[in-house]
């Protein structure tokens, strides 16, 4: 039989460290997208030459672009800032678990 390969995640704290970092990763990647699609909004409004079709491309573009910096900050902002809370918990949990028979 061969043998297991060790675990990736030892502990709970190491799982919510790494969906930290990939949250760290996200956020860069999004706000690198929202800023080239709000030059190429501000591209749009400074080209538009009073073209009603192309304002309203431009507020369209710069609109999502705020949406995505919205979503981008979700996982930081729900996962990395509830990390202490959650662990304190599970560790209560661990410790109930172990003295209740």
């Amino acid at each position: 039989m061969p043998a297991l390969p060790p675990p990736v995640f030892t502990t709970f704290d190491k799982f919510i460290g790494l969906f930290c970092k990939a949250g760290d990763w996200f956020f860069t990647l999004v706000m690198v997208i929202a800023i080239v699609m709000i030059v190429v909004a501000a591209f749009f409004f400074l080209t538009g030459g009073g073209n009603p079709e192309n304002i309203k491309k431009a507020k369209s573009i710069l609109v999502w672009a705020i949406v995505g910096i919205i979503i981008g900050i979700l996982p930081n902002a729900i996962g990395c800032r509830f990390r202490e809370p959650v662990l304190k918990f599970f560790s209560y949990a661990l410790l109930l678990k172990n003295l209740v028979p």
